[in-house]
């Protein structure tokens, strides 16, 4: 439930953060402006791209081909469809263990 005060007083929901190794703080106004300033930053791209594949994948990707996947997934715009297109295009996807199915 929103709401603007607690107990009467005010609730400031602004501030300030470093994002992404930026030299200075970044400014954000509510907690939806600072989620939205973290999806569209580097690091947020990498972080995102990097938990995605070890979900899709069920394990960690090696450092250089991880690395390799950011930068890919940059590129595209932050594309979730050439995410997964590009996580098949590695070995380590044609190697994952399949989990056989109880009947």
């Amino acid at each position: 439930q929103f709401r603007d005060e607690e107990h009467g007083k005010a609730i400031d929901t602004s501030g300030s953060a470093r994002i992404s190794g930026e030299a200075e703080d970044t400014e954000y106004v509510d907690g939806l402006d600072l989620v939205s300033q973290i999806a569209e930053s580097e690091q947020g791209k990498a972080c995102f791209a990097g938990w995605y594949s070890t979900f899709a994948l069920g394990t960690r990707m090696s450092i250089t081909r991880r690395a390799q996947l950011n930068v890919d997934f940059s590129e595209s715009g932050a594309s979730i469809q050439q995410l997964l297109v590009g996580l098949t295009q590695d070995d380590i996807f044609y190697y994952r263990k399949i989990l056989e199915e109880n009947p």
